[in-house]
């Protein structure tokens, strides 16, 4: 999976001039965390990182902290203005023993609308990208950024840790059309990939996303989130060496079935004798190898005529 963090402040409204006297300078209890003065940078005029990307892992500072000791001794922070409202781009692919898909398109997430084709129009990058703001992955994973974390600070000030489980499957839906090379109604194929995401909050604590140092002595913190991704799922294919096994094997099994059955009814009806009385004729085998109804002379061919008109 790769990412990639882009800002687009034309397609939300901007944050309020008043976000930083809101009452995030102080825990959730009401004591203070160590700063007095919280103002705003725009991401656009700050020359520093704000996204950091790597495998399977994106993440994006949402508050500046600097002193003597950043991380716990604080003298001034800052809150990257509208933060919440940059965009994370999601690309899915996978590997199996028979084929590697680079690029998977039509992920999507339960409730949430992708956004490439709103802020990415006609773009040269393709088809099927997932696109979702930070707001929207909160949102997903049951948080906002005004939250407070487990630490008393919000969630805009200490960051937070979230795991994205992206889930690629096959052959799950019922009543779908098996034959990919005949479908003459246009049915849902059953070989169709479905590829969903969810988001999970991993830990609330405050997240260092990034030191900064003056040569060995650190000046300033970022804090932010931090997102992981985790990917399953089970992928399948047509094979008919299966399907003749599995109906063979279905065969098989009814017949057995059939047969215990009619053993069953047959033994463990309590008119069970009676029933082989009326139905068969008793045969026995004299002394020369020939058969003879017992109590008759009638050879074989009577016990088989009288097996015949027997109920």
């Amino acid at each position: 999976m790769s990412e990639s963090g882009r800002v687009f402040p034309e397609a939300f409204p901007l944050a309020s001039p008043e976000l930083c006297q809101l009452a995030i300078t102080r825990y959730a209890d009401g004591m203070s965390w160590g700063s007095d003065s919280i103002s705003c940078i725009r991401p656009k005029d700050e020359l520093s990182t704000l996204f950091y990307a790597s495998s399977n892992q994106m993440q994006v500072a949402f508050s500046l902290a600097e002193g003597l000791n950043p991380q716990f001794n604080t003298s001034e922070v800052y809150l990257y203005e509208a933060i919440e409202q940059s965009t994370i781009v999601f690309e899915v692919s996978f590997s199996t023993s028979r084929e590697t898909v680079s690029h998977l398109p039509g992920c999507w997430v339960a409730g949430l609308p992708n956004r490439y084709a709103q802020l990415v129009p006609g773009a040269d990058y393709g088809e099927g990208y997932l696109m979702l703001s930070v707001e929207d992955v909160l949102s997903a994973a049951g948080r906002r950024m005004e939250d407070f974390g487990s630490e008393g600070a919000q969630l805009r000030l200490s960051g937070v840790e979230i795991v994205a489980r992206v889930d690629v499957r096959n052959y799950h839906r019922p009543f779908t059309w098996p034959f990919h090379s005949w479908n003459p109604w246009r049915l849902p194929e059953a070989r169709e990939l479905e590829c969903t995401v969810h988001f999970d909050v991993l830990r609330d604590q405050f997240n260092v996303v990034q030191w900064f140092h003056e040569g060995r002595r650190p000046i300033a913190l970022q804090h932010g989130m931090r997102l992981a991704v985790v990917g399953t799922g089970s992928v399948g294919y047509v094979s008919l060496q299966q399907l003749a096994t599995q109906v063979l094997l279905g065969f098989t099994a009814f017949g057995l079935a059939q047969t215990c059955l009619d053993y069953g009814w047959f033994y463990l009806h309590r008119q069970s004798s009676f029933i082989a009385d009326r139905a068969f004729l008793r045969v026995n085998l004299d002394d020369r190898g020939t058969a003879a109804p017992a109590g008759a002379g009638g050879g074989v061919s009577a016990a088989v005529s009288a097996s015949k008109k027997g109920d």
